[in-house]
């Protein structure tokens, strides 16, 4: 797998998708354990620990993906300057391996699938990933972090090129909330598995 230099999704973009969310919940939760602290476990105390999982949720669901538009404009510049005669549909995804483990955010990498005429594409921020359409034998799910939260997973796709099995885990990035991502992820994994079932050309 090639790598490219100056990767765009750095672990400080990575930090300010947990942060945020952090920021705005974590404070809920401090107000109730001082107020159970000082009062016990008063109505105002429950009230302020029940809204922290909430707004919690909401915040990760709404703030995790800051950044991400910008994100995607600067690998997608970058794709069309080195790439400009590239065909076929391509969705703005993150992309990891089966073997990648990062505390901070389950995608090693982020940009485009593209279905190509004949290859399966990824173009990313550091990472190009390819393998013939043809070979593709599997389209299905796969749980990740935003799982636990009901807030998104991956679509796996396994192939097998020259006699050895390829896997890649992807998961759509296109909308402003992980929660439309995970709507979109759905409907990406129907189109990736039609995708592998036409022929080329068909």
């Amino acid at each position: 797998m090639p790598v490219r230099k100056a990767p765009v999704w750095t672990t400080g973009r990575k930090w300010v998708g947990n942060v945020v969310p952090l920021l705005v919940a974590c404070p809920l939760l401090g107000v109730g354990v001082w107020t159970f602290l000082r009062e016990g476990l008063v109505p105002s105390a429950l009230i302020w620990l029940g809204a922290f999982p909430v707004v919690g949720w909401l915040a990760v669901n709404f703030l995790a993906l800051m950044g991400n538009k910008g994100l995607r404009r600067q690998i997608e510049n970058r794709f069309l300057a080195e790439k400009p005669e590239t065909k076929g549909d391509k969705f703005f995804v993150g992309f990891s391996t089966p073997k990648y483990r990062d505390a901070l955010d389950p995608h090693e990498d982020v940009g485009f699938l593209i279905l190509g005429e004949s290859d399966l594409e990824f173009y990313g921020g550091h990472l190009n990933f390819s393998f013939r359409r043809s070979s593709i034998q599997k389209v299905k799910f796969q749980a990740n972090p935003h799982s636990f939260l009901f807030l998104g997973k991956f679509i796996r796709i396994e192939a097998e090129e020259d006699g050895s099995p390829v896997v890649v885990l992807v998961e759509a990035r296109e909308r402003k909330t992980l929660w439309g991502n995970r709507i979109l992820t759905q409907q990406l994994r129907k189109q990736i598995q039609d995708y592998a079932q036409t022929p080329p050309g068909s």
